[in-house]
């Protein structure tokens, strides 16, 4: 029915924001899959329609329900009582794995400073499971646990822990490795990967000792010459300029 690489997906979109369920045990017909996707990214509906072949869409709100029945939903209802994140590497493609489990259940955050790519997940054996698979594709993560919360109303929600891929070089290597499907998201890749780009060609921060002699070259050829205007010639932050000079004359 399905190829590696999209069956392998559609695991990764259940396990990211899924739910299967059969309403009449022992009975086929009766099995339901849902997937939620919110409306401004109904193109991602799209993906997912015609990855199911057969489906209904239900509006609630701001969601859209892409639903599937029969023997297509009764595939995941066995993967759930098997014990969904108990998979062997084999029948899946781990790359396509990931990719609809981040379109379902990650996101992106930053400026043109700082980005990271984000995976939220609220049981603590999940997020082992992502860590391995990250760890097996070669890519570096940070571990951020989020305390238990309590909402207006009082209901208490989980813990949950976010898996962080944060240096240039590991952001740029998901974008090589994971084709995202989300329309939204595989943008937002592209136009963060840019940005990673442009931070991973700038220059590196000099030292103090380099950046002294910069200084005193400046200077031999400006005397008067501001330390809020020499900041801009040397790109460098006016507290760090004085301090440099300041431990230079302390030395003398």
């Amino acid at each position: 029915m399905w190829s590696t690489e999209d069956w392998s997906y559609l695991v990764g979109a259940f396990h990211g924001d899924g739910f299967a369920r059969q309403r009449k045990p022992g009975n086929i017909g009766s099995s339901e899959l849902v997937f939620t996707v919110g409306c401004k990214d109904s193109d991602y509906a799209d993906v997912l329609t015609n990855l199911l072949g057969k489906y209904s869409i239900r509006k609630d709100k701001d969601t859209l329900r892409v639903c599937a029945y029969g023997e297509i939903a009764s595939k995941f209802v066995n993967l759930k009582h098997k014990g969904i994140w108990n998979l062997s590497y084999p029948p899946f493609h781990v790359n396509s794995w990931l990719a609809g489990l981040y379109d379902t259940d990650g996101g992106f955050y930053g400026d043109k400073r700082r980005q990271r790519i984000e995976f939220f997940q609220k049981n603590n054996g999940n997020v082992g499971y992502v860590a391995n698979v990250l760890e097996f594709l070669g890519i570096n993560y940070k571990l951020a646990l989020r305390k238990e919360r309590i909402s207006i109303k009082g209901i208490r929600s989980s813990a949950s822990s976010d898996l962080r891929i944060t240096s240039v070089a590991d952001i740029i290597n998901f974008s090589k490795l994971i084709t995202l499907r989300h329309p939204r998201k595989a943008k937002k890749l592209i136009e963060m990967v840019a940005i990673a780009q442009e931070r991973k060609d700038m220059p590196k921060r000099i030292s103090d000792s380099e950046l002294l002699t910069k200084i005193k070259d400046v200077k031999e050829q400006k005397v008067d010459i501001s330390i809020s205007k020499m900041r801009y010639l040397l790109r460098a932050s006016c507290p760090r300029i004085q301090r440099v000079l300041e431990e230079d004359s302390n030395a003398i």
